[in-house]
């Protein structure tokens, strides 16, 4: 790990100060995960300083395993089973296209998704 490596930590880590809403906000966990990295390569201390950080938050953060990265749950309208007239339009890599009009169901809808998914 170079030196660039605490730069760039600590301009993640001003950059984040700096567009936060709120002074109170928790450390996201990207830069968390970040601070703890350099941690194999740097004493706390020279991270704690140059990033801003407390000792305890940085002990505390190393402590605690990481966490696997979780699905967004997206929640859908309770619709009726089909949608006369309904229009579905589908833009995919490599400039694929679909268009389907007319009475489309929400399963039929759910098919095509995982279909195209796999």
């Amino acid at each position: 790990m170079s030196t660039d490596d605490l730069t760039r930590a600590s301009q993640a880590f001003a950059h984040w100060r700096q567009t936060r809403t709120h002074t109170g906000e928790h450390t996201p966990a990207h830069l968390r995960q970040m601070a703890v990295d350099l941690m194999d390569h740097y004493p706390s201390n020279r991270i704690c300083k140059r990033l801003g950080l407390s000792g305890s938050n940085l002990y505390r953060w190393s402590r605690q395993p990481p966490r696997e990265p979780t699905a967004s749950f997206v929640p859908l309208p309770n619709v009726p089973a089909s949608e006369p007239g309904l229009a579905l339009s589908l833009s995919l890599a490599d400039d694929l296209k679909l268009t389907l009009q007319g009475d489309i169901s929400a399963i039929f809808v759910a098919q095509l998704v995982e279909a195209i998914r796999s």
